[in-house]
């Protein structure tokens, strides 16, 4: 075995028959053993794939989660209420950002659509919330239905309810593709918008009910709100909407509820 050095090879192959005759011919070869470049979930990309950064022009980024649409076919990235109407502070219309602005995001140049709905949190801490979620009105640019090659590929167009002890996957805008287990259903759980100072919060507090935890606490990280969570198969069926997360684990609402909120559905495999 002749091996090469990483660099361009000229390779000649001779071939000579049983009456002596030869013919030879000769190509180029380029070996190196770089690996290809990850992704860069922070950048601005067109078309767009899900599970990059993305958001409101006054936060700094989210994740869009998937594509959705509605039955008039129109075309919505769907996210978080925090990631796209600023926890309830965004009026309908506002144009949203692909990458978020802390990555570089700004309009007019970025600007990839407008808040079409959100579902609005009460922040009392004691009125329950059943999701953290919106979509925004995709106009100009293309909106793909997958994630980056890196990443699992296109979610199904079919949703299925979490159960405990069930493999989850996800692709988010700061840690990429994780997996994890479903540890927790039906959690009931103060995640604060504002501050946290010690074990106080300063500032919005939402209470949300019938909740997903997913374990363990590298799932996710800041920056992955809005990530679509799906199973850790080859169907990749949608489970849940990635919205908060801690040290220990990673807090999603169940899909189901969020898409006949918006009407709509995810553009995914059959």
């Amino acid at each position: 075995m002749t091996l090469f050095d990483n660099a361009e090879h000229n390779i000649t192959a001779t071939a000579t028959d049983s009456d002596g005759k030869s013919a030879s011919d000769s190509a180029s070869l380029t070996i190196g053993t770089s690996p290809p470049s990850p992704f860069d979930r922070t950048a601005k990309h067109r078309p767009i794939p899900i599970g990059i950064s993305t958001g409101h022009p006054d936060i700094t980024a989210g994740t869009i989660g998937a594509r959705v649409t509605d039955g008039a076919g129109n075309v919505y990235a769907l996210s978080n209420n925090h990631v796209y109407a600023d926890v309830n502070a965004a009026s309908i219309g506002v144009e949203v950002l692909q990458p978020g602005s802390i990555d570089g995001g700004s309009a007019p140049g970025d600007v990839i659509g407008t808040l079409a709905a959100y579902k609005p949190i009460v922040t009392n801490g004691t009125t329950p919330n059943a999701m953290d979620a919106a979509i925004a009105l995709i106009s100009g640019v293309t909106l793909e239905a997958a994630t980056p090659p890196d990443g699992y590929g296109t979610p199904s167009s079919a949703t299925v309810p979490a159960e405990i002890g069930m493999g989850v996957q996800k692709y988010g805008r700061t840690t990429g593709q994780t997996f994890g287990v479903i540890e927790l259903i039906n959690v009931n759980v103060q995640v604060c918008y504002g501050t946290i100072r010690g074990r106080n919060c300063f500032g919005p507090l939402g209470l949300f009910t019938d909740q997903i935890s997913i374990s363990d606490g590298s799932f996710s990280a800041g920056g992955d709100s809005g990530s679509l969570i799906v199973t850790n198969d080859p169907s990749a069926n949608p489970v849940g909407l990635l919205f908060a997360g801690s040290s220990s684990r990673t807090l999603a609402n169940p899909i189901a509820p969020i898409l006949a909120e918006f009407g709509v559905t995810i553009t995914g495999t059959p």
